[in-house]
């Protein structure tokens, strides 16, 4: 197989367009330096475009940048994606209080990995069993943060991970059973290094 390639002009792929000025949009130099390189042929004969490692290590602080500018705006769930969220498990019923207990500290100093324990007093026989949990961060990126499956073979309706919260927030634990009954608890943890990026 026979490679097509420009006529060689004496210059190295980095001194093709070593007349760069960055511009005073990031957006425009960030750009420009992505459609500027050596161009070259591959295989079937179409032109291809190559950048030099100068501007590829250029490239990588305007893309993150770029990455960030997106989602700066996007640190935290909106009031209406968390009752949606919330609406989707119940139905648009009501759940009732009372039957979860729910160990969170009041206090976490790291966001990044808060305990949560949930125990749901219901019994767990083939016809009353507690089928799904969900956990809900109001605060956080998106606010579901954990689901569970339970079965009548379970035994308990009972389980503890670790949670990441992006700062001071209502964390929200909503069982449904195979009856249709809905029960929640609530429990407002104050965070002080948050997780999620926060």
């Amino acid at each position: 197989m026979i490679s097509i390639r420009p006529p060689f002009d004496g210059r190295l792929p980095g001194e093709v367009y070593s007349n760069i000025k960055p511009g005073s949009d990031s957006h425009n130099s960030v750009l420009k330096i992505a459609r500027q390189g050596v161009s070259r042929c591959n295989r079937k004969g179409a032109p291809m475009r190559f950048i030099s490692r100068r501007h590829a290590v250029l490239l990588i602080p305007g893309l993150t940048a770029l990455a960030w500018s997106g989602t700066v705006e996007r640190s935290q769930a909106t009031p209406a994606e968390t009752t949606t969220e919330i609406g989707r498990f119940t139905g648009g019923r009501t759940a009732d209080p009372g039957k979860i207990a729910l160990d969170l500290p009041e206090i976490a100093e790291n966001g990044n990995s808060v305990t949560l324990v949930f125990d749901i007093d219901h019994p767990m026989t083939p016809e009353h069993h507690v089928t799904d949990v969900l956990v809900i961060a109001d605060s956080n990126p998106s606010p579901r943060v954990a689901a569970f499956r339970f079965t009548a073979m379970s035994g308990r309706a009972a389980a503890a991970t670790r949670i990441r919260l992006a700062g001071t927030q209502v964390v929200s634990v909503l069982a449904r059973t195979s009856d249709g009954k809905l029960f929640m608890a609530q429990r407002q943890v104050k965070v002080t290094v948050g997780g999620c990026g926060g």
